[in-house]
């Protein structure tokens, strides 16, 4: 989509060291505000958890998120066990 049609639909202040685990609630707040979750989110990294993502797209929603950078020198891009759709 174009820049011109993207928002910023939410926002929240924690005094937690990582957005990890904050997308779900995001989103649910999003969807008791509006009455629907959108079909694409963009995401900064921070809230790259697999298991939000997961959930994000059981909702229907498309999460764009860059991947997490390996500690270990693996390729974050390949499949890992337990990696749904």
């Amino acid at each position: 989509s174009a820049a011109g049609e993207q928002i910023v639909a939410g926002l929240d202040v924690t005094n937690i060291g990582s957005d990890r685990g904050l997308m779900q609630p995001m989103l649910d707040r999003l969807r008791a505000r509006t009455g629907r979750l959108p079909g694409r989110h963009l995401v900064d990294g921070g809230f790259g958890r697999a298991e939000d993502i997961e959930w994000a797209h059981d909702q229907g929603v498309e999460v764009y998120c860059p991947p997490t950078q390996s500690k270990h020198g693996t390729n974050p891009y390949l499949a890992r066990r337990g990696d749904g759709p």
